[in-house]
Formats: C-alpha cells, structure tokens, sequence
C-alpha cells in the first residue's frame, strides 16, 4: 500500500535545447512526473537509471522523433497520443527530436517496488522493454494522474496514492518477467528484433500500397495466424493498427515538413482518399489535418 505520497512543482533542463516543467507525486519508491517540455532546436536526450521507467506521450507538437532502448533498434516515427515505452533499470534510452513543446508522463518505479506489487520471485525480476506500446489502460490512468497533477488546491493525495498504486500493479503484472526464463535473443516479444526491424522497414517502404498480414507473415517465415500473435505481442497492437499508426505518423511528417496537397498526402501514405484520412487522423490525433497544419504553422 503507497503511502506518505507528496506533491510538489519542479523543472529540469535536459539539455541547451529541452527544457520541462513538472508536475510530480513522489514517494520513497515511485515517482510520477507530468512534464510539459519546450523543445528551442534539435534535441538529443540520453537516459540510464537505476528505476524502471515508463514514459507516455500526451501531445502537442513534434516535427521528428526517434527512440532507442539500449539493446533493441532505432524506431523512427512520431508519436501518437498514448504511445507507451517501458525502459527496464539499467538500460540507456535515447531520443532524438525537433519540434515545439510536447507532454508527456513518466513514472518511475524502484525494483523494491517491483518486488512488492508482483506476484512472481523477486530474485531476478525486470520489466520487459517495450517502444510505442498501446495500453489504454496505462495510457487513460497515467493521463488521469496528469490532469490531477494540474490543480494542486484540488488534489486529491488519498486518490492519487490509490491511482498511482493501481497503474505499478497493473503494469507489473503485465509487463514483467524473470531473467532467468527470459530468452536471450528476444528483446522486444516473440519477434527477434532481426524480424521486427524487416517488418517495419518493409511497412515503411510500402506505406503508399495495399499491405496485407500475408506479406508481412512472409518476411519473417511464420504463418499468418502465428505472425499475427508474436507482432501484437512484440508490437504491443495488432499489425492492421500497426500499420495504421505508421500511416498517420508519415502524413504528421508531411502536414509538418511539406506544402503538399492533402488528398496527395492521403495518397502517398496509404489511404484511399482525403475524407478516408482526415476522418483516421482525426480520430487518432484529435484534429484534421488541415486544423493540424495551421496550428503548426501558427507556432
């Protein structure tokens, strides 16, 4: 049971480039940080800690991104609203971006803390590395926390306290694994990162064609049904999502970097039309793409 659970306002420079306000709940085993960083360039960000950690992205504006969790491979794209990684203890978490300002969560969970909201031994426990998970639970319960972080006169501790020890359950339960049963030539799931790498290289080589799960099945040997189960496991959401979500992420990169007409850009990134975009990327993002172009344009 958390408790002893503090509030207070902090900031951190992470570099000349990024610079963050924070909103954080601490206790003496987890910490939670709603950060509102201003990005003035080009920013490269390195972490190693003795914490795991979990970040999630909660919007605003980006023009590039790319991550890498030490051991695992560069993923370059941007990221959508509720977008996860899980960066286990002692691993190195690099990111490189440009953009504006963005937000984004992190909590930060000390192995003791593991050790105790887990049911497994705690000999060799460790969260498993994951890059651009989907888990609307995570997602929802960590975006909850923010908006409580925002109003302090009105923040609720005993309802924080019981949130934040809800989400370090929930994501030890699911997230977690022992190292001793771990295969070594798996950092990500059931894919190798070898198989992952090629299926995402080839979705992002044909973003503009028709893909289908039995291309994908083929690069990496399995059958369809198979594939389908090791990708959303490794991946974290089915290929169709997937591939959807690299979709949207290249047009963010058009809207951004590029005059191109819209219905071009709806072409050139896999959808059958303008409207056939505009309703996914509204439904995703939370604006059109035409609302997300002038905004950009308007920073």
């Amino acid at each position: 049971m958390i408790e002893n659970i503090t509030y207070k306002i902090d900031s951190r420079t992470y570099d000349e480039n990024l610079y963050c306000d924070m909103r954080v709940f601490l206790t003496n085993k987890i910490k939670f940080h709603y950060n509102h960083a201003n990005i003035l360039g080009k920013c490269e960000w390195q972490v190693t800690a003795d914490y795991h950690t979990v970040y999630v992205y909660l919007g605003k504006r980006l023009r590039t991104f790319q991550a890498l969790i030490e051991g695992g491979h560069w993923r370059v794209s941007l990221p959508i609203d509720g977008d996860i990684w899980i960066v286990p203890a002692g691993k190195t978490f690099k990111v490189q971006l440009q953009g504006a300002q963005f937000q984004f969560a992190e909590l930060r969970i000390k192995q003791s803390a593991l050790n105790e909201f887990s049911t497994n031994p705690p000999s060799d426990l460790h969260l498993e590395a994951k890059l651009a998970l989907r888990d609307e639970l995570i997602h929802l319960g960590l975006r909850q926390l923010a908006e409580v972080s925002e109003e302090p006169d009105k923040t609720d501790m005993a309802f924080a306290a019981s949130l934040l020890e809800t989400m370090c359950r929930y994501i030890c339960k699911k997230y977690t694994a022992s190292a001793t049963t771990s295969s070594k030539n798996k950092s990500y799931g059931p894919l190798t990162p070898d198989q992952y790498v090629a299926v995402e290289r080839f979705i992002d080589e044909h973003l503009s064609e028709k893909i289908t799960l039995d291309q994908l099945a083929k690069i990496t040997g399995q059958t369809s049904k198979r594939f389908l189960s090791d990708f959303t496991q490794t991946a974290g959401k089915t290929p169709i999502r997937f591939v959807i979500g690299r979709r949207i992420s290249k047009a963010q990169s058009l809207l951004s970097c590029t005059a191109i007409d819209i219905t071009d850009i709806a072409m050139m990134t896999g959808f059958s039309s303008h409207a056939h975009l505009t309703s996914t990327f509204k439904n995703l993002i939370g604006v059109s793409p035409s609302q997300y172009r002038r905004r950009l344009r308007e920073t």
